[in-house]
């Protein structure tokens, strides 16, 4: 279980090595038009800044909302 609990920590911790694993990993999808007024679906890459929130959020939750 200790083991476990080490590799929960790391990966919710901001490093080179998280950043790394999680860049790229997660977006959305927006409705846009194109530059001839067409309508299209553009992919957006959730930013390493909105990622590390979400790991802050899910640290704090586990640590009982501190």
């Amino acid at each position: 279980m200790t083991d476990l609990i080490a590799r929960l920590e790391e990966a919710l911790t901001p490093s080179a090595a998280t950043k790394a694993a999680y860049i790229g990993e997660f977006y959305f999808l927006v409705d846009d038009r194109d530059e001839d007024g067409e309508e299209c679906t553009r992919q957006i890459m959730v930013p390493w800044t909105t990622i590390k929130e979400i790991m802050a959020a899910i640290r704090a939750r586990a640590d009982g909302g501190r």
